[in-house]
């Protein structure tokens, strides 16, 4: 997946196999020399859940919601 732009946009579906439930997305980031600062936030159908400050090499996102 490659973004560019100040407003880059991708939908990921990450498919599950049956009976298992995912903890988190564990992401490896490339960027090129001099990237100046950026973010990243992550939606779940259409509400923010995540939000990163770029560039990162790795990002732990967690897909379940932090309880009580």
């Amino acid at each position: 997946m490659e973004l560019t732009g100040s407003q880059g946009e991708a939908t990921l579906y990450l498919p599950v196999n049956p009976g298992l439930e995912p903890q988190a997305l564990e992401l490896k980031l490339a960027f090129p020399a001099g990237l100046p600062q950026g973010y990243l936030d992550v939606l779940s159908e259409g509400y923010p859940f995540f939000h990163a400050t770029l560039p990162a090499e790795t990002l732990r996102i967690p897909l379940k919601p932090k309880g009580p």
